[in-house]
């Protein structure tokens, strides 16, 4: 498996290049909780739900944070921290590694 090391502004974050399919049905299923049904069908979607699948994919694929020296722990902390340029490129690199076959 080939660790990707995506470089930002202030810290370096190694991704797996794919997630197994058990993270793949966890994101889902995080992405289904949104959902609104009824007999009709699709009535809605809860949007904090698609954030909170994208930190489960983040959590998922997120090897190792580094800034310098220093390893960070705690995605889902860190990702809070991001600036808006940051949180983009770290968004395309798992965007790109959740289009892979």
């Amino acid at each position: 498996m080939s660790i990707k090391t995506i470089k930002l502004s202030k810290h370096e974050v190694d991704m797996k290049p794919a997630l197994s399919w058990y993270e793949k049905e966890e994101v889902k299923a995080v992405m289904q909780s949104g959902s609104k049904m009824d007999n009709s069908g699709l009535k809605g979607f809860d949007g904090y739900a698609m954030l909170e699948a994208k930190i489960k994919l983040f959590e998922c694929l997120i090897v190792e944070i580094r800034e310098g020296e220093n390893k960070i722990v705690g995605v889902r902390e860190w990702l809070k921290t991001l600036s808006a340029e940051d949180g983009d490129i770290i968004d395309a690199a798992a965007d790109e590694i959740g289009k892979k076959k």
